[in-house]
């Protein structure tokens, strides 16, 4: 069936989005329009990696937006995402 492909790929989408610290946060949910739903691929969650990794993967994934042609983040979405991600990710020895 040609359903099958479409609702594996919506099941890992919100499994990975399910993961997120804070789920219904302006900072999860930007996160989530412009990296998964809207983006290229599922939402990682931030605990998966350090602030200053999250730093460069995010002006890289804005190069990446604008690449293609995509609706870009706001100056103010970009700090929300940022804010956002380091409040969650990965610190040193926890």
């Amino acid at each position: 069936m040609h359903l099958q492909p479409l609702l594996i790929l919506l099941l890992c989408v919100a499994a990975c989005s399910s993961k997120l610290p804070e789920p219904d946060s302006a900072g999860a949910r930007t996160y989530v329009h412009y990296c998964s739903v809207d983006g290229c691929h599922g939402a990682i969650p931030p605990k998966q990696a350090g602030a200053r990794y999250w730093d460069t993967k995010l002006e890289m994934m804005l190069k990446v937006i604008a690449q293609h042609g995509s609706a870009m983040p706001s100056a103010a979405e970009v700090e929300e995402i940022r804010r956002y991600l380091h409040a969650h990710a990965m610190h040193a020895g926890g």
